[in-house]
């Protein structure tokens, strides 16, 4: 089973002066490891995308899924976005502030 994670980034400028929330390193470029929901076991792909509100201290707070093909895989991104780390968005001043992600796409594949 692979997850893959595609997230669109927002430009500095659209965050209102301050940086948005990105993804710390997960090891290989881009990838969650993450199981496929047990109701898909039949289903050999799907695409989700949730948005996570971060904490200042980088650790995710709760996800909202954006897009959900069923099938048990809006609520497995979800969980699997609460075990991720995440670099904070900052202020204009380069203080950590809470703030949404930009939306992130996962690609599940078997």
């Amino acid at each position: 089973m692979k997850l893959l994670l595609l997230s669109s980034l927002l430009p500095a400028g659209a965050c209102g002066g301050a940086s948005p929330p990105e993804l710390m390193s997960t090891g290989e470029h881009g990838a969650w490891a993450c199981p496929f929901p047990e109701e898909a076991k039949d289903i050999k792909s799907a695409v989700t995308v949730s948005s996570v509100y971060i904490g200042a201290d980088g650790s995710p707070r709760s996800v909202r899924v954006l897009s959900d093909p069923g099938h048990g895989f809006g609520q497995a991104a979800a969980r699997c976005a609460m075990t991720k780390r995440f670099r904070p968005a900052q202020d204009e001043h380069g203080t950590p502030i809470v703030a949404w992600s930009p939306p992130i796409t996962i690609h599940y594949t078997r």
